[in-house]
């Protein structure tokens, strides 16, 4: 798969376990000249994906809450990226192999997001409580 062919029926296409296996909701879709958008929901978690065709770079996001603003670069309690995702589970992990560049090519990358998507998205709460996963304290609100 070639990035200029790449629009928000192939985003939903690689991201459809979500839908078919993990019960998620379609939020929000669309396609823009800067790229394809796709915003799925279950209870108080939103996956929020998004690859932008002039950065060259998927901005995918997990969203703590329906009423969470954003995209918001200052709420780093309940935005997280899967950047952060994999960190949690695999620290030693080359996070640059997640977005496509000149010798790892995009369909590469899409398919290592979707594989650790698939490998961890049953342990993200839906139910708004990420205190214990991202270590976060109740009182840093």
């Amino acid at each position: 798969m070639n990035e200029l062919y790449f629009d928000i029926k192939k985003l939903k296409e690689s991201f459809s376990f979500l839908i078919e296996d993990y019960a998620f909701k379609v939020l929000e879709e669309g396609d823009s000249n800067s790229g394809p958008s796709l915003d799925l929901i279950k209870k108080d978690l939103i996956i929020n994906l998004y690859f932008d065709f002039r950065d060259y770079f998927f901005y995918f996001k997990l969203i703590n809450g329906r009423n969470t603003q954003y995209p918001n670069d200052k709420d780093f309690t309940n935005i997280k990226t899967f950047h952060d995702l994999i960190k949690r589970f695999e620290p030693d992990f080359n996070l640059s192999l997640l977005n496509p560049d000149d010798e790892k090519g995009f369909k590469d990358a899409l398919d290592l997001n979707v594989k650790f998507l698939k490998k961890y998205v049953d342990k993200i709460p839906t139910d708004g409580n990420w205190n214990e996963l991202w270590d976060i304290s109740s009182d840093s609100n």
